[in-house]
C-alpha cells in the first residue's frame, strides 16, 4: 500500500480515529479519507484473498499474510510528518488550506 493509504486506514480503522480527524490530521478532505478507506480494503481483500465479507472487517485483516505487515517505522514517519506541519504552521509556509487549528484539532481532545 502507498504510505498514505497505510497511514489512513491505521488511524481509522486501527487506532479508531474518525474520518473527520484523520482529514484533518493529513490535511485531505473526509470524502478523500472515506473514498480512500473503501478503495484499500477492496485491494487488500483482493490481494489476501478475504473475500468472505461474513467476518467482521478487523477479522479478515488477521487473516492477511504476515509479509504486507506495515514497516516497523511507522509511528516515525507519522510523527515526522505531524512535526513538518507543525514547523511549516509556526514558521509560516504550511501549504495553502492547512491551519493549526484543522490540523491539531484532534490532538487536544486525545491528550
Amino acid at each position: 500500500l502507498p504510505d498514505i493509504d497505510r497511514f489512513i486506514l491505521i488511524l481509522h480503522d486501527f487506532e479508531k480515529y474518525t474520518e473527520i480527524e484523520v482529514a484533518d490530521l493529513l490535511s485531505l478532505k473526509a470524502e478523500d479519507i472515506r473514498e480512500k478507506l473503501i478503495n484499500t480494503r477492496k485491494l487488500l481483500e483482493t490481494a489476501g484473498g478475504l473475500q468472505n465479507i461474513s467476518l467482521p472487517f478487523e477479522e479478515r485483516i488477521k487473516q492477511l499474510p504476515f509479509k504486507i505487515e506495515p514497516p516497523h517505522n511507522l509511528w516515525d514517519d507519522i510523527f515526522k510528518e505531524l512535526n513538518s506541519i507543525k514547523t511549516h504552521l509556526a514558521d509560516g509556509t504550511a501549504e495553502q488550506g492547512i491551519n493549526k487549528k484543522s490540523a491539531f484539532s484532534w490532538f487536544k481532545r486525545n491528550k
